[in-house]
């Protein structure tokens, strides 16, 4: 089972999936409003997404996509996934302008060509700002399995369409769009699941 959590400005959406055979369930959800005068905002969410949290299960963060910089490139196939990353950490200041020590690092492989070269998407996102999420959700006691892109999770979502979703969780089908990005979240690695 997972959990995927996406915070905006006006709230806090999470959402309880399991990955079925052929289908997902989404069996519980959980929304935090956001008040102007909260002052233990975002604390007061995470409160809220320990209800849903149990042991064995994945929790997934959502963050903005405009908090991450992203290029595609093209690298040697006979890298390694070590050698990989070493790699676009040395290429830190040409590729994104910033020091390999200021930034967190992922890629997926996007295509092999037949010329031993794999087209990688890379996504960087400052090291502070990762570091803040992982330490708000230590300090409340919930472990941060992952950290995803908001834009990732709402293609992945939109893409799984063809499966069919199950809703357990009382809300209306047309509620539960709200939490596209969340169970998009919860997605995550769905498609090496299957």
């Amino acid at each position: 089972m997972k959990i995927g959590v996406v915070f905006s400005e006006q709230d806090c959406k999470a959402v309880l999936l399991q990955h079925l055979s052929t289908r997902m369930e989404c069996l519980k959800t959980t929304r935090v409003q956001r008040s102007q005068n909260d002052s233990r905002w975002p604390q007061s969410a995470l409160i809220a997404i320990k209800l849903l949290y149990q042991t064995g299960v994945t929790i997934i963060l959502g963050i903005p996509h405009q908090q991450i910089l992203v290029r595609e490139l093209t690298v040697d196939a006979t890298l390694s996934d070590s050698q990989t990353m070493l790699f676009l950490q040395s290429q830190a200041m040409h590729w994104f302008e910033q020091s390999a020590e200021t930034l967190c690092f992922d890629y997926e492989i996007l295509d092999v060509t037949s010329d031993q070269k794999k087209l990688i998407r890379v996504t960087a996102a400052y090291r502070s700002y990762i570091q803040t999420w992982q330490t708000l959700f230590s300090e409340n006691n919930l472990p941060l399995h992952v950290i995803d892109v908001d834009t990732f999770a709402l293609t992945r979502f939109n893409d799984f369409s063809k499966y069919p979703i199950i809703n357990k969780t009382g809300l209306s089908d047309s509620a539960l769009q709200d939490f596209s990005v969340a169970i998009g979240l919860g997605m995550w690695r769905a498609s090496y699941e299957y």
